[in-house]
């Protein structure tokens, strides 16, 4: 299992996992995957999990595993992982882009490696019931929960990557001085009522 390097290629017709309308849960291997010079911590390609309907949660591959039956349903992904996706300027009247996680219509909660860079457009776009987003590491809040939440590491946030998230209602952005732009439509048609921008 920890030999798994490789999971699609960009640029492909179809994502690996795209459409698999019964996937309930996959573990993914805790190592570098699709490593190339642009990311050389490894990248999840677009349309990998598109349309997988039946997943609940996005969350970090454990760093042990006995057995898969005790982990809750979902996709865990690499620690390691620094981007998803790697389209970046779609636009809505352009070519055809789909996204890592689009259409994931169960997804309901994220959990995005400590170290992630970019997401990418159309990540977790039309994930109508995706209402809570963190990061390995977020601190607690006064209440013992953590808050919606994107981890200061990112510096790129694409496209339409939160379009009809209708579940999704707060978020709080990066407070890191490359993440410096709020791309068009990333809250489109979403359920979003409070945003925190950072001041830098």
């Amino acid at each position: 299992q920890n030999q798994l390097t490789t999971l699609g290629a960009n640029n492909n017709s179809y994502g690996v996992f795209q459409n698999c309308y019964s996937l309930t849960k996959i573990v993914l291997p805790d190592n570098k995957l699709n490593v190339t010079t642009a990311y050389p911590n490894g990248v999840i390609h677009d349309k990998t999990f598109y349309g997988c309907v039946s997943l609940e949660k996005l969350d970090v591959t454990p760093a042990e595993v006995k057995d898969i039956a005790d982990l809750e349903n979902g996709v865990y992904i690499p620690s390691s992982l620094t981007a998803i996706g790697t389209k970046t300027n779609y636009n809505s009247s352009g070519t055809a882009v789909y996204g890592a996680f689009q259409k994931c219509l169960a997804l309901e909660s994220v959990t995005l490696p400590a170290g992630i860079q970019q997401l990418n457009d159309l990540t977790f776009s039309e994930c109508s019931s995706l209402a809570k987003i963190a990061y390995v590491g977020a601190p607690e809040n006064e209440k013992g929960t953590v808050d919606n939440a994107l981890p200061n590491t990112l510096q790129v946030i694409g496209t339409f990557i939160f379009y009809r998230n209708t579940s999704l209602d707060t978020v709080a952005l990066p407070t890191n001085s490359k993440y410096t732009a709020l791309k068009h439509s990333m809250f489109r048609e979403s359920g979003i009522t409070s945003i925190t921008i950072p001041a830098n």
